[in-house]
C-alpha cells in the first residue's frame, strides 16, 4: 500500500512540476515576444527618423510598419507611405504628414496636436478615440505647443472617427462618404459642403457651433 502511495505522490509531483515548467516557459516566451516587438518598433523608428526632413521627394517607404506607442513628434515626413501601418497610441505632436499615404492605417488613441495632414490619403484610416482640440491649439498657453490639425485637401472616405472628440475641426467640402463618427463628440466641427453619404452618426454628440451641409438633416445629439 505504501508503495502505491509513493508512486501516486511521485506522479503527482511530476505532473505539478510539468505544469509549473509550462507556465514558466509560456511566461518567458511572452516576455521574449514583447522584447522582440519593442526592439522591432525601435528599429522602425530609427529607420523613419533617418528620413525626416522637409524634402517631399525623399522616399519614405513605411508601409505596414509597427510603431505602436512610439513618438514621431516633430518629424518632417511629407509624402510618407504609412499605408496599413500601426501607429496606435503614437505621439504625433507637430508632425508633418502633408501628402502622406495613411490609408487604412491604425491611428487609434494617437496624440494629434498641430499635425499637418493636408492633402494626405486617409481613406479607411482608423482614428478611433482620438482627441483633436483645435480650439485650444489656436490659443496655446505660454510654453505649450500649438498649431492646428489640418485636413485640408485630404482624402477622407471611409475614415473611422468612432469615439473621437473633435473641437473646431474643419471637414468643409470633403468627401466623407462611408465615414464613421459613432459615439463621437463634435464641438464646432464644420461639415459645410461635405458629402455625408452613408456616414454613421449613431450616438453622436454635438453643439450649436457644429455646421452641417445645406439641406442635411443632422441626427439627434445625445445631449
Amino acid at each position: 500500500m505504501a508503495g502505491v502511495v509513493a508512486v501516486f505522490v511521485s506522479v503527482a509531483t511530476m505532473i505539478g512540476q510539468k505544469i509549473i515548467d509550462d507556465v514558466r516557459a509560456d511566461r518567458d516566451h511572452e516576455i521574449s515576444d514583447r522584447q522582440s516587438q519593442r526592439a522591432e518598433r525601435l528599429e522602425n523608428l530609427r529607420f523613419i527618423r533617418g528620413r525626416s526632413n522637409a524634402d517631399p521627394s525623399v522616399e519614405r517607404p513605411f508601409y505596414g510598419l509597427d510603431l505602436a506607442g512610439l513618438s514621431l513628434s516633430g518629424l518632417d515626413l511629407p509624402g510618407a507611405n504609412f499605408s496599413e501601418a500601426d501607429l496606435h497610441g503614437c505621439d504625433l505632436l507637430s508632425t508633418n504628414l502633408q501628402g502622406a499615404n495613411l490609408s487604412y492605417a491604425k491611428l487609434a488613441d494617437t496624440i494629434l496636436l498641430g499635425v499637418d495632414l493636408r492633402d494626405a490619403n486617409l481613406v479607411g484610416a482608423e482614428f478611433t478615440d482620438v482627441t483633436i482640440d483645435n480650439e485650444v491649439a489656436a490659443n496655446p498657453a505660454p510654453g505649450q505647443a500649438g498649431g492646428l490639425t489640418s485636413f485640408d485637401g485630404a482624402a477622407l472616405q471611409a475614415v473611422d472617427f468612432s469615439g473621437a472628440v473633435l473641437w473646431d475641426v474643419s471637414f468643409a467640402g470633403h468627401d466623407l462618404s462611408r465615414a464613421k463618427f459613432t459615439g463621437a463628440t463634435l464641438f464646432g466641427v464644420d461639415f459645410s459642403g461635405a458629402n455625408l453619404t452613408d456616414v454613421d452618426f449613431d450616438e453622436v454628440k454635438y453643439n450649436d457651433a457644429t455646421v452641417w451641409p445645406e439641406g442635411f438633416t443632422p441626427p439627434p445629439s445625445t445631449d
